[in-house]
């Protein structure tokens, strides 16, 4: 067994007292598809064109499980074969998951495909590390070095099942984002929830679609490069959590309101746009003021229900588009008046591609790849702020057989500015994961007009 010594901040953000927890592997195990009831795979699996712009990284996820019966010598254990058999079944309907990266276009789907599952142990309590606003502190439950990471040796698909020392437990997914977006990765985790909780079931196996490559044809090219600076990683970046709760929404979309005449503001945009202004006004804080450069929001938006005949939500693949929002006058900018300019956009961009055919979005998608490398390079002098929301996919749904989860995490990315959205537990208020230059979430995580409305807990 291989041991690691890591230093976790204590689950307190008050304490300044450092916990130290030793991590063990267990087992590290390849698990190959099961073509029982399906046929091999062909050669390879082809790439849509949206695929062929992510960049090669792990989009990772992390669900706690309380050891529900308080006993740490008696957890709800479920075998770690069961878990095994169940993935290389759902592996047989995703296989390009298990496949390998050979090139922008392909994934080789042969007799050597493979995901990888990770079994490990860390000594302390769960609560440590769940209930630890820091993300960074709780990339422990995930694979070394993978969350929003590329390692050209790595399976597509890895995931790690944690054990604590009161019985509970968590389960890490890293999924690569050539192959899936966030929605993927959503259904991924259902299905291999329903095949562990279900075993021993005669269940059919998932049906997802493996379409992107004939919705949102590729460049036929192995060699073509259009990555994008999102994903690149940033040294002194921190990711922590704020959870607005149902209550503080209501009073921020009430605010909204009264100030801007908009009668239903929608609760990802009053979540985003404080955000945006609260981390926009510590990173000018920091610099001076009149080289302050001007920013731009910009809101990813899953285009699956939006293209005419709708994409049907189990197509595996990215699917998404964005619409960006310029803001030069930036001293000027309040809360409701950047809620009412995001709202604008948001109207504009549904008008525009609501009943977009594939071809049309993939013709726009086209004609924006010079912009999005513009953006990406810095070249238009922009404080990028990206969010991604996947509020109202059903994360915290996923039970194994450990019931469902008390706590959803994304791995800590590292990558200045790009916010996630997801609800909290039974539908209850949005958790968002705030990844800022260090500096600037020291001042950021102070703003009086944040913590009026969110909280760490």
């Amino acid at each position: 067994m291989f041991n690691l010594s890591l230093i976790l901040v204590d689950s307190s953000y008050q304490s300044n007292t450092m916990a130290l927890s030793r991590v063990e592997l267990i087992s590290r195990k390849f698990i190959e598809p099961s073509f029982s009831t399906t046929p091999p795979p062909p050669g390879s699996y082809k790439l849509g064109l949206s695929d062929q712009l992510m960049n090669s990284v792990y989009i990772p996820i992390a669900f706690f499980y309380p050891n529900k019966l308080n006993n740490s010598t008696s957890p709800n254990n479920i075998p770690i074969d069961v878990l095994e058999n169940s993935l290389s079944n759902v592996l047989a309907s995703y296989y390009p998951l298990a496949g390998r990266e050979v090139d922008n276009l392909n994934i080789v789907c042969n007799n050597e495909m493979r995901a990888t599952l990770i079994e490990a142990t860390i000594d302390c309590e769960m609560y440590q590390i769940s209930d630890n606003p820091n993300i960074n502190a709780q990339d422990v439950v995930f694979p070394s070095g993978l969350p929003w990471k590329s390692k050209d040796d790595e399976s597509l698909f890895v995931a790690q099942l944690t054990h604590f020392n009161c019985g509970g437990k968590a389960l890490s997914l890293c999924m690569s984002h050539k192959v899936a977006d966030g929605l993927t990765l959503c259904n991924f985790a259902h299905d291999w929830a329903d095949a562990t909780k279900q075993q021993g079931d005669q269940n059919p196996l998932p049906s997802p679609l493996l379409n992107s490559a004939s919705v949102l044809p590729p460049i036929d090219d192995p060699s073509f490069k259009a990555e994008f600076g999102s994903f690149t990683s940033q040294e002194n970046c921190i990711t922590k959590r704020f959870v607005f709760h149902s209550s503080k929404l209501s009073q921020l979309k009430a605010k909204v309101s009264g100030e801007t005449g908009i009668t239903n503001p929608s609760r990802v945009e009053v979540v985003t746009a404080l955000i945006h202004k609260c981390a926009h006004h510590a990173a000018t804080s920091i610099v001076d003021q009149n080289s302050s450069k001007p920013s731009i929001f910009i809101q990813v938006v899953n285009m699956r229900p939006l293209i005419n005949p709708p994409i049907s939500s189990n197509s595996i693949g990215n699917f998404t588009n964005f619409f960006g929002v310029p803001f030069f006058d930036t001293k000027d900018m309040t809360f409701p008046g950047l809620v009412s300019e995001l709202n604008k956009a948001k109207v504009q961009f549904y008008d525009k591609f609501k009943g977009v055919t594939a071809e049309e979005l993939r013709q726009e998608i086209m004609n924006s790849i010079e912009q999005m490398k513009m953006m990406s390079s810095g070249e238009a002098s922009l404080d990028q702020y990206i969010c991604t929301s996947m509020c109202r996919y059903p994360f915290y749904d996923n039970d194994f057989g450990w019931g469902k989860p008390e706590r959803v995490i994304f791995g800590a990315s590292g990558v200045k500015n790009f916010i996630i959205l997801i609800d909290g537990p039974n539908g209850e208020g949005i958790e968002a994961f705030v990844p800022l230059d260090e500096k600037v979430m020291n001042v950021f995580e102070t703003d009086p007009e944040l913590l009026e409305f969110a909280s760490f807990v």
